[in-house]
C-alpha cells in the first residue's frame, strides 16, 4: 500500500539519496576502549574486561566525563564466565593463566586466557570497527574463540554479562523487534525466540533521543549467536537475591526487574556445548551505536536493522508515542522492497509502564540493490519516512 502522502514523500527521498549512509567516507573512531590490565582494590585481577565511552559527548551532570555505553570504564562490572565440565570459572581469574593478554588488533587487543589442566585456549578478541546500522566505526566486535587442545572432549560454555549505561541513563529500558511492550522489567528468550538485535536510548523523548545503542545477537560470518539472552538488573549484592555477587557473579545472573535497582544489563549465554579433542568453538556478538529517527511531532519513530544487502531481511522496528485506543500503524514500501513479515496494517498495543512507547514490528525483504524509502501512517493522520540503502549481496 502506498498513500499519496507517501509516494511524493518517497520521490524527494530518493532524490536526496536520503538513505546514503551516516558513515560513508568518515572512519573516525566514535567509540573509546578501556582494558582492564592491573589487579586493583575490587577486581584482584588482570581480567582483560573492557569498557565503552563516547569520546566528545560530554556527560552534562559531569562535564569532565565522556558519555559512555557500560557502567565502568574499564569494564569492570561487565564479566565473563566459562562453564567447563560443569565448573563455573570466571575468565581472567586462576586456574586460568594468560598464554598473552596485550595482543594488538586493529581498532582493540587480543587477550589469549588458557586452563592447563583442560588443555583448553580462549581467545577474546574486542575491536572497534563499523556499524551494520550506521556504517560509521561506533561498533565494538567481541568473539570468543575456544579451542580444546586435549586429546578428549569437554563441555564448555561461556556467559557475558554486560553492563549497559545508555550515554547518562543507567536503567534505559530495551527496545526488543517482535514484543509488544519495551522491556522496562525484565525478559528471557531462548532458542529461537531469541532476537536478532535489542536497542536502547538513552531519552525516550523522541525529538532528543540522545545515545542511540543497538546489541547485535546475531552477526553471521559463522560465528555462533547465544543460545539465551535475559534482560535484568546488574548483580548488585544491595538486591539481596541470591547469585548477585557484583562483579564476582559466576554463571546464573539472577532475572530480576530493572525497575528494583534503575540499573540495567544484558545477559548472553551460550550453553554448555561438547567440543571434540582438536575442535573448535566461535561464539560473539556487537554492541555499539544504532539508527533512530523521528517525525517532527515527536510521537512516531522508526528503527531500521539488517545486512542491507539484497535477499536479506530488515527490520522495521516502529515507536509510537502514546498510543490512542484502536490506533493503527500502516507501513509503506517504495518498489524495490517487500513486506516479508507483519501485516501491513497493524493494531498499536496500549503501552504499560511509565514509558507510554508501543512498539510494532515488520520484516522487510529488498529484492534489488539500490536506495528506497520507508513510510509508517498512524490512522491518527501521524506520519514518518525514511530512506535505506540496500547492496549487492
Amino acid at each position: 500500500m502506498r498513500s499519496t502522502k507517501f509516494m511524493a514523500l518517497a520521490g524527494v527521498i530518493l532524490a536526496a539519496s536520503f538513505g546514503s549512509r551516516a558513515g560513508d567516507g568518515d572512519d573516525s573512531p566514535k567509540i573509546a576502549l578501556r582494558f582492564h590490565t592491573q589487579p586493583n582494590k575490587r577486581v584482584k585481577a588482570a581480567t582483560m574486561r573492557f569498557g565503552m565511552s563516547l569520546p566528545g559527548l560530554k556527560n552534562p551532570n559531569r562535564p569532565k566525563e565522556d558519555k559512555k555505553l557500560t557502567e565502568d570504564p574499564q569494564g569492570l562490572t561487565s564479566t565473563v564466565c566459562l562453564k567447563i565440565d560443569g565448573e563455573e570459572i570466571l575468565f581472567g581469574y586462576a586456574p586460568g593463566e594468560w598464554k598473552e593478554k596485550e595482543g594488538k588488533l586493529p581498532g582493540g587487543m587480543r587477550s589469549v586466557w588458557q586452563l592447563p589442566g583442560k588443555k583448553l585456549v580462549i581467545t577474546q578478541a574486542v575491536t572497534v570497527g563499523k556499524g551494520s546500522q550506521t556504517f560509521a566505526v561506533d561498533t565494538c566486535h567481541i568473539r570468543y574463540t575456544i579451542e580444546n587442545r586435549d586429546d578428549e572432549a569437554h563441555q564448555v560454555g561461556l556467559r557475558f554479562l554486560l553492563d549497559t549505561y545508555i550515554g547518562t541513563n543507567d536503567g534505559a529500558p530495551f527496545i526488543i523487534p517482535g514484543e509488544k511492550e519495551l522491556c522496562q522489567t525484565m525478559k528471557e528468550f531462548k532458542g529461537e525466540q531469541v532476537p536478532d538485535f535489542a536497542q536502547a536510548l538513552e531519552s525516550l523523548d523522541f525529538k532528543k533521543p540522545g545515545v542511540i545503542a543497538h546489541i547485535n545477537f546475531k552477526v553471521g560470518g559463522g560465528v555462533e549467536s547465544p543460545g539465551r539472552v535475559a534482560f535484568t538488573s546488574w548483580p548488585d549484592p544491595l538486591l539481596k537475591v541470591a547469585g548477585a555477587d557484583a562483579w564476582m557473579t559466576k554463571w546464573k545472573v539472577p532475572i530480576v526487574s530493572i525497575q528494583d535497582s534503575m540499573d540495567a544489563a544484558a545477559v548472553l549465554y551460550w550453553d554448555e556445548k561438547e567440543i571434540p579433542a582438536g575442535g573448535k568453538r566461535a561464539l560473539g556478538f556487537t554492541y555499539g551505536l544504532g539508527n533512530f529517527s523521528a517525525n517532527a511531532a515527536g510521537n512516531l519513530g522508526l528503527i531500521l536493522a539488517g545486512n542491507f544487502q539484497d535477499g536479506s531481511d530488515v527490520t522495521v522496528l516502529a515507536l509510537v508515542k502514546d498510543a490512542k485506543a484502536k490506533e493503527t500503524l500502516t507501513l509503506h514500501l517504495t518498489d524495490g522492497l517487500a513486506r516479508s513479515q507483519g501485516a501491513e496494517t497493524q493494531t498499536v498495543p496500549i503501552a504499560m509502564g511509565e514509558a507510554r512507547v508501543s512498539p510494532v514490528t515488520w520484516k522487510v525483504r529488498p529484492l534489488r540493490a539500490g536506495t528506497f524509502a520507508v513510510g509508517i501512517e498512524s490512522s491518527t493522520g501521524a506520519f514518518h519516512h525514511q530512506g535505506v540503502r540496500i547492496n549487492k549481496k
